[in-house]
This record gives structure tokens, sequence and C-alpha cells, in this order.
């Protein structure tokens, strides 16, 4: 299933992600569900297979930066979705969403970019230059208490996380928690511990 965030917070841009994966067999495991794009001071986050992912991140280490990150985002969804099929995203529904975030020349500033696809051969639904993501987001949670802080991300994770586990128990959801903190020119990976 997976679970992702993001907020805006102005100098800087945070982004979390669970780490627990579901596979076949019914097994669970940890597994990196955000990734890197160092030259492009990049964070990608994707809800969909592993495969799509690592798909994902192949293609855009080969761009040569963020804004061409963003311009070939749809052909590169499509392109995953291809290769890997659509993914089924349990109670929740099919397909993929991708966090791109990153500092944008172009826009001379850091972006939050959210990218949906419901199946292969579906448009892909861009949200541009947000200021926050909550993924997924129809859980019925309450914000409430929930600040615009890795604190908050801990919090809003957690009640992601409980809310998934009661309504869908074969989904993925937990593990660890991952934030990332992107500024203009740095990312740093930071390592929260279980869920």
């Amino acid at each position: 299933m997976s679970l992702f965030n993001a907020f805006h917070m102005g100098d800087h841009v945070l982004i979390s992600a669970d780490t627990e994966a579901v596979f076949e067999d019914g097994s669970r495991s940890n597994v990196s569900k955000m990734l890197t794009i160092p030259h492009a001071n990049a964070v990608i986050a994707v809800r969909g297979s592993m495969a799509v992912l690592t798909e994902a991140h192949s293609q855009f280490a080969s761009l040569s930066d963020f804004d061409e990150m963003l311009k070939f985002a749809d052909v590169v969804i499509q392109y995953a979705l291809a290769k890997h099929g659509d993914n089924d995203l349990g109670e929740f529904g099919k397909g993929v969403e991708m966090i791109i975030a990153g500092y944008s020349k172009q826009a001379g500033k850091l972006t939050i970019n959210l990218f949906r696809c419901k199946a292969l051969g579906d448009d892909v639904e861009e949200h541009l230059d947000l200021q926050n993501v909550i993924c997924p987001g129809d859980l019925n949670i309450t914000l409430e208490g929930v600040s615009a802080s890795k604190a908050g991300l801990v919090v809003l994770t957690g009640r992601q996380v409980k809310a998934i586990r009661d309504s869908a128990p074969e989904c993925a959801a937990g593990g660890n928690l991952v934030i990332a903190e992107i500024r203009p020119r740095s990312i740093l990976l930071e390592h929260l511990g279980a869920l």
C-alpha cells in the first residue's frame, strides 16, 4: 500500500515515507520507498510497486536536472507501468502515485510535485508546486495537532498507519519512518525508527 507525506517549509521541504512492504507470498519486510537523485538534488517517493519505483529511479537518473525530471515524469511513469504492469493499492485503488521534490532552477525555488496514474494508458495527473501532500488522503484521519514539522510528520504517519492497519491489515503500512529534508543544495535523510 505505502504512504508518503510532504510539507513545504519555505526554505526546505520535508518528505516522509514508511518502509513496510508485503510480498506476493504474504511475507513482510522493510524496503526503500523513497530514493534520491543526487545530481538533480531531488527525491522521489512512490506508492505502488517497488518495480515502478526502481524503474522510475533508473530513468530519472539519466536526466540532466530536476526541471527535466518534471518535464518527463508522465513519460517515465507510463514507461514504468508498461514495463512492470499496473499496481494494486488494495482497497485504496490501483495505479501509482509519485512525489518528485527538489529545487527547480526554472522556478527559482523548491517544489513538491505529485503525479498520479490509475492504470497503464490513462493520463497522468500532474499536481505541481504544492504546499503539502498527504497520501493516501482518504483515510478519514484528523489533522488536529499535526504541525508542519518533522514531529508533525511522525504524528501524521502514525495516524495513517493505524487507519490502514485497522481497515486493511493485509496492506503494507508501517515498518520504519524515513524523512528527507531537501534544501536548494542538499538532501538530508533521517531514519526515525519503527512506526
